[in-house]
């Protein structure tokens, strides 16, 4: 499930689950970890902050953006 890789391992089989997800199939969504995983990745010092479910980036003074990543244009 979700893009997991799946190898068989004696009578039973191994899955790697991919960010956010856990299980013995990768079936459980586990996104209160996101931050903890290292996604996203929130640039220019922002920090990952959870957001029920999902995540957001918490932008430093001067960013904006999703991941933080657009400079703030003052008084072009």
């Amino acid at each position: 499930l979700f893009f997991s890789s799946c190898i068989p391992a004696g009578n039973t089989y191994v899955c790697s689950c991919p960010a956010g997800y856990t299980g013995v199939n990768c079936g459980t969504a586990n996104f209160g970890n996101t931050c903890l995983q290292g996604n996203p990745q929130c640039l220019n010092g922002g920090a990952c902050i959870l957001a029920g479910n999902n995540y957001q980036c918490s932008c430093l003074a001067g960013y904006v953006g999703q991941y933080c990543e657009t400079p703030v244009q003052v008084g072009t």
